[in-house]
């Protein structure tokens, strides 16, 4: 998803609202899906049935989107900052996880090379505890 949001995947281009309605959510509530065309910027992907879930659409309005694997996504700056952010923090999980698995000595290399200064100097004593 991130890299479709932030365009690095996918056709970014603008959809079209030709209608909107009530449809089903994931969570078992009701959202609105707007339905119309989508045009990609170079012209090359038109897509007479594009629908996107949005809100705050009506007959008309214009977005901009990127299409994903699963249909159509707002690229927004929200947007992109919030599938951004939880790719970080997925990313700091796996290390922070990888870090632990490992044995003692590899563990103080690591601590001792990438914080030379007083952060490894308080993990030397904490570990002679």
């Amino acid at each position: 998803m991130t890299t479709s949001v932030l365009g690095w995947t996918g056709a970014s281009g603008t959809l079209t609202v030709r209608e909107c309605h009530e449809g089903p959510e994931a969570k078992g509530g009701a959202r609105q899906i707007c339905t119309g065309k989508f045009v990609s910027d170079d012209g090359r992907v038109v897509d007479d049935y594009a629908s996107l879930a949005w809100d705050d659409g009506r007959h008309g309005a214009e977005r901009h989107v990127q299409t994903t694997s699963g249909g159509y996504q707002a690229r927004d700056a929200h947007t992109a900052l919030l599938a951004t952010s939880s790719t970080v923090l997925s990313a700091l999980v796996g290390l922070g996880c990888a870090f632990a698995a490992l044995p003692a000595d590899p563990k103080l290399w690591v601590v001792t090379r990438l914080f030379p200064s007083r952060l490894g100097d308080l993990y030397l004593r904490e570990g002679q505890r």
